[in-house]
């Protein structure tokens, strides 16, 4: 075990700043090293990929969590009911697209597309929230980044609940009215938990080392998710206001813990994208490929119409609402935490639904990040 989780972390060290130094995302050299090693070389000891779903779990909870630690209340107060449009209104569009899209092609059962429509469209923080604190911390104009970085943390929150309350109905499980009827109530609950915990743990955490701090922070975001599924809804609800609580509390207290997650984070992340390798299938990827560009491709076209439709009332120019659009385009994260999980759980799409998820991140990942690097100088204005 201890040399297979040496070889995965040099291994996608090594490809990582390899193709980072050719102008793509990091993140696909780790996914396709992981696929060399369990594909073709089979190096990954199985102790490594019995845990891998647990530590994709901890790697979401972490980005989700550098998220919260960069939304301002005030900030969003400021964007308004754009960011909220912006946290579903793209998702659903897209979820519609594929939906419809998968039921032609692949001729699956509703439900089942519905799913793959969850699992494929929610956007990457991985690539997103570095990028736009790297844009607002050059000066340029914050209402376009911080309504990005909003979005894109509630956009995946709002996937993942729908996610969870599909993959129930295709496990047999019988949610009633009553189920929908209570989900605000369950909300407003998690959100008041997130409070709760984020006052408790600044009060008896704030003076001692910074190290500390993130271990009890860490423990208690993967605690919400836990009581988030008792719920049942998603605990990441939690876990964001428990983040924007702590920025708005104490400044200085939030940087740095965003520090330490910024660090562990780029372990996490080599772990994440690797071990998502190490589980793909080649002999699906080769046959899927064809049809994967049309299907994200027509999912790209839904997807800006959403983001189009939620930035109408905005105030945001032309050149601000068409980088708002290259910067909803990137996914990764989520697919790679979640994509896996109908596979795991026996649904009978399962293995179709986490091919489409990686080849949507190996599509869009370098697409998304290379607009926005080499765009969003031309598209934004310093403040």
């Amino acid at each position: 075990m201890l040399f297979s989780f040496s070889l995965i972390v040099i291994l996608g060290i090594i490809s990582g700043i390899i193709f980072e130094k050719i102008g793509l995302p990091r993140l696909i050299g780790m996914i396709l090293i992981g696929i060399v090693c369990k594909n073709y070389f089979n190096f990954i000891d199985q102790s490594i990929l019995d845990i891998s779903s647990i530590l994709r779990q901890i790697a979401l909870i972490i980005i989700i969590t550098r998220a919260g630690l960069t939304l301002h209340v005030e900030d969003l107060k400021k964007i308004g009911s754009t960011s909220i449009l912006m946290s579903f209104l793209p998702a659903i569009f897209e979820i519609i697209g594929i939906t419809i899209v998968s039921i032609l092609i692949f001729k699956i059962p509703i439900l089942e597309a519905l799913l793959m429509g969850c699992v494929m469209s929610a956007v990457s923080p991985a690539i997103i929230v570095p990028r736009m604190i790297k844009i607002i911390n050059e000066g340029y104009k914050k209402a376009p980044p911080q309504t990005i970085l909003a979005g894109a943390s509630l956009d995946d929150i709002f996937v993942i609940i729908l996610f969870t309350i599909l993959l129930s109905f295709l496990q047999g499980e019988k949610i009633s009215l009553k189920y929908f009827m209570l989900m605000p109530i369950y909300i407003v609950l998690e959100i008041s938990l997130g409070i709760l915990i984020a006052k408790f743990l600044y009060k008896i955490i704030k003076n001692i080392p910074v190290e500390i701090q993130f271990i009890l922070i860490l423990s208690s975001s993967i605690m919400l998710v836990y009581i988030g599924e008792v719920l049942p809804i998603s605990g990441l609800i939690g876990i964001i206001v428990m983040s924007m609580y702590f920025l708005k509390k104490d400044s200085k207290f939030a940087t740095n813990i965003g520090n330490v997650y910024n660090k562990v984070w780029s372990i996490a992340e080599i772990l994440l994208f690797t071990l998502v390798g190490t589980v793909i299938d080649v002999k699906y990827i080769i046959m899927f490929g064809t049809t994967s560009i049309i299907i994200i491709t027509i999912a790209i076209i839904f997807r800006v119409f959403g983001v189009y439709l939620s930035l109408i009332k905005s105030k945001f120019n032309f050149k601000e609402k068409l980088f708002c659009i290259i910067s909803y385009l990137p996914k990764a994260t989520v697919q790679a935490s979640i994509g896996s999980i109908p596979l795991t759980s026996g649904i009978k799409s399962g293995n179709l639904i986490f091919t489409m998820s990686i080849l949507c991140i190996l599509i869009t990942a370098p697409l998304g990040s290379i607009l926005i690097d080499k765009n969003y100088k031309k598209l934004l204005m310093k403040e």
